[in-house]
C-alpha cells in the first residue's frame, strides 16, 4: 500500500507543501529516502511496548528499524520513569540506509496524553502538542532533509478535545512551522490519516484555517 493523496496545501510565502494523505507513515514512498524522515507518534520512553500494548504502527516502525533503531533509542539518556523524550519534544535517529524503513531517518515525537490533564489546563496541553510537531520538523531541518511523513500525534489520547480540534491543532502546527521557516530544505510534509473520513476532516479544518487545496483553485 502507498499513501493516497487527497489534498495539497501550498503554505503561503514558503517553499513548503503540506499533503493530506490516507495511510500510515510506513506507506510513505519518499522520492529520496536518504533525505527523508517519518515521524512516529511515540511515548516518552521511545520504545514500542509489545507486551502491554502500543500502537500497531509504532511496533511496525521498531520492527522495520530492527536492532539499529532500537539501539539508537536505548542510547538516549533517561530521566524519571525511563523517559527518553519529554512530552512536547522529539528525538531523531538515523540514518538507517539498510533497514526496511521507508526513510533513512525516524523521529520520535512525544505528544501529550490529554486524558491525564484537567480540561481547564487544555490550552497548555495544546502547546505541548504543537511543540511536538514543531520540534519534529526542526530536527528534520537541522539534518537538511527534504521530505517528512508524520502520523497524527496524540490522536488516540485526545481526552475531551474533539477530533476536529486535534486535527486543526495538528495541521496548524505544521503550517505555522513552515511559515516561520520559509527557507527550509523541508519542502514536502505528508500528514497521514488512517481513513478517508479523517483525511476529509483534516481538509475541512484546513479550509477553516484559511488554506485552499490546490485541487480547488
Amino acid at each position: 500500500m502507498t499513501l493516497e493523496k487527497v489534498a495539497t496545501f501550498c503554505v503561503k510565502d514558503t517553499n513548503t507543501t503540506i499533503y493530506i494523505a490516507i495511510g500510515t507513515v510506513m506507506d510513505f514512498e519518499a522520492s529520496d529516502p536518504a533525505s527523508a524522515a517519518i515521524v512516529n507518534a511515540s511515548n516518552p520512553t521511545c520504545i514500542a511496548d509489545f507486551i502491554n500494548g502500543t500502537s500497531e504502527i509504532e511496533q511496525l516502525i521498531q520492527q522495520a528499524g530492527s536492532e539499529k533503531l532500537l539501539a539508537a533509542r536505548l542510547a538516549l539518556p533517561t530521566s524519571g520513569e525511563n523517559t527518553r523524550c519529554e512530552v512536547g519534544d522529539a528525538k531523531i535517529h538515523g540514518p538507517f540506509p539498510q533497514s526496511r524503513l521507508p526513510s533513512h531517518y525516524v523521529v520520535d515525537a512525544a505528544g501529550p496524553n490529554y486524558v491525564e490533564h484537567d480540561f481547564d489546563n487544555y490550552e497548555e496541553v495544546d502547546e505541548l502538542l504543537m511543540s511536538a510537531y514543531g520540534m519534529s520538523l526542526e530536527l528534520c531541518k537541522e539534518k537538511g532533509l527534504g521530505e517528512v511523513a508524520t502520523g497524527l500525534i496524540s490522536f488516540s489520547t485526545k481526552g475531551k478535545r474533539s477530533l476536529k480540534q486535534i486535527l486543526a491543532l495538528s495541521l496548524s502546527s505544521l503550517g505555522y512551522w513552515a511559515q516561520e521557516n520559509p527557507e527550509t530544505t523541508l519542502k514536502s510534509i505528508y500528514m497521514c490519516a488512517p481513513s478517508k473520513k479523517i483525511a476529509d476532516k483534516i481538509v475541512e479544518c484546513g479550509k477553516k484555517l484559511g488554506l485552499v487545496p490546490e485541487e480547488e483553485k
